[in-house]
């Protein structure tokens, strides 16, 4: 019997605009390219874990730090690719001070609650983006790229909560999800 991979995340869901605009994105390249999407709602990944190993702490921190946060805005601009063995190609969040900082208080009080999965999540080396096409073949990577070389990839994504996400195998389940600001809301169950 084989065990599935488990990961745990705090991510940025985009606002339905946004949203909507990257699942045309991946349609649009479905269509003219063959690239198949990921069915992950489109996001920017704030942290990323194995396992949070005291999740009430865990929800307790973010409760608290998010009280404390203002919806922002962010905008992506161009097309990148994350290169390795699964490659990604993403649409680059352009740094700002409010989501640097979300980041880098996220990355604070989740961190030790967990193992993280690398150090691409700690300020110093964290890249936002969200995810146009993940693991896609190499011709279908080529094709899009390609494809979408000389179009104006610009997003103005709106920030306004956070979700604690848990994938197990390819299945993904909200453990929780908070408004910035907001107070009193409960855990997802």
């Amino acid at each position: 019997m084989s065990s599935k991979s488990i990961m745990m995340s705090v991510i940025a869901p985009l606002d339905d605009r946004s949203y909507e605009q990257v699942e045309a994105l991946r349609m649009e390249l479905n269509k003219e390219t063959g690239a198949t999407y990921t069915t992950v709602q489109p996001h920017i990944t704030l942290h990323a874990a194995e396992n949070y190993w005291n999740l009430s702490a865990v929800i307790d921190a973010l409760d608290s730090l998010l009280r404390t946060i203002s919806p922002f805005r962010v905008r992506t601009a161009s097309l990148g690719v994350y290169t390795g063995d699964l490659p990604v190609l993403v649409l680059p969040v352009l740094q700002s001070s409010p989501l640097s900082s979300l980041q880098s208080a996220v990355n604070r009080v989740v961190s030790p609650h967990c193992q993280p999965l690398s150090h691409t999540y700690e300020p110093n080396y964290w890249l936002p983006y969200v995810t146009v096409l993940h693991k896609p073949s190499p011709t279908a990577l080529g094709k899009s790229v390609e494809y979408l070389a000389w179009r104006k990839l610009e997003l103005n994504i709106s920030i306004n909560r956070i979700r604690l996400d848990q994938r197990i195998g390819s299945e993904f389940r909200t453990l929780y999800e908070r408004q910035f600001g907001s107070v009193g809301m409960s855990p997802k169950g």
